[in-house]
């Protein structure tokens, strides 16, 4: 009996070639698979994600009328929390004079991109120390608690 005779590297190279082939064809035919499942799964959710995505819009339409109802209240009355789960805070907002702040900003060698007034910097140097030419202004904003039915408590 003979030993069998050692594959040259030409046909080692040859067997790899055909076992990539085949399984490159088998990775092919399993990516038309999972495909055809996920186009399968997409078309038997249609209608819930098409409901999703309407409820969604109405969801996002009546928590910004809820917002604009929280901050008129407060702008009438003041009172911050309007009914449980709702919120007006108080920021500030930064409003600035740019000439005179641009005037400002070259007189004092400070917050100056060339030729112009850095507004990031003021904006941030402005809610820490007063500036001359900038006024901070109390914006009120609704917040909405995640949870409603926790705030709401027992009155759902």
């Amino acid at each position: 009996m003979t030993a069998p005779a050692e594959l040259t590297v030409t046909d080692q190279i040859r067997e790899l070639i055909a076992k990539v082939a085949l399984q490159r064809e088998e990775a092919q035919q399993r990516r038309a698979l999972i495909a055809s499942k996920r186009e399968a799964f997409e078309t038997s959710i249609e209608h819930d994600t098409a409901a999703l995505k309407a409820l969604q819009l109405a969801v996002d339409a009546n928590e910004e009328t809820l917002r604009l109802m929280a901050v008129a209240h407060y702008g009438a009355t003041e009172e911050r929390k309007p009914a449980p789960g709702v919120e007006v805070v108080i920021t500030k907002r930064v409003d600035i004079d740019r000439d005179a702040g641009l005037k400002w900003a070259t007189d004092h060698g400070l917050f100056l991109i060339p030729a112009s007034l850095d507004v990031k910097a003021v904006e941030k140097a402005a809610k820490v120390t007063p500036l001359p030419f900038v006024t901070l202004v109390d914006v009120p904003a609704a917040r909405i608690a995640s949870d409603l039915t926790k705030a709401l408590g027992a009155m759902l």
